[in-house]
Order: C-alpha cells, then sequence, then structure tokens
C-alpha cells in the first residue's frame, strides 16, 4: 500500500503574488481577484475560500507570455 500524501500546495489570493511561479511578477492579489472576475484564471473554490495551485498559475505565465517572432 503506497502511503504517499498529496503535497500539493496551494496559495490563496495573499500568498499566491509569493509564490515560486509569480515571485517578482509583480502581479498583486487584487490584480489576481480581478483575473478570477473576468475567467481569465483558473482556481477551486472550496466553500467560500478561492485556492491557486502551481498548475493554475502556471498556466497563467503560459498564456501570458508572449513568444519573440525572429
Amino acid at each position: 500500500m503506497d502511503n504517499k500524501q498529496n503535497t500539493e500546495k496551494y496559495w490563496t489570493y495573499d500568498t499566491a503574488p509569493d509564490s515560486p511561479v509569480l515571485q517578482g511578477m509583480g502581479i498583486t492579489s487584487r490584480q489576481l481577484r480581478r483575473w478570477v472576475e473576468q475567467g481569465k484564471l483558473s482556481h477551486i473554490k472550496p466553500g467560500n475560500r478561492v485556492l491557486f495551485s502551481e498548475a493554475h498559475l502556471r498556466e497563467l505565465v503560459e498564456r501570458s507570455t508572449i513568444n519573440a517572432v525572429r
């Protein structure tokens, strides 16, 4: 039997800007709230809380990345 626990970390509006994925990008909790309201940012909503997984934050960065044309 495998006893590994799910160690995936989740971030809130207040902690996500300091996550390894978004750290140093200047994204604020207010901006995250706007993107959730606009349907631009995937999230998990257990009850009244809004949580973001690393995959949600990486998806945001990937969609915001503009590749060089050269």
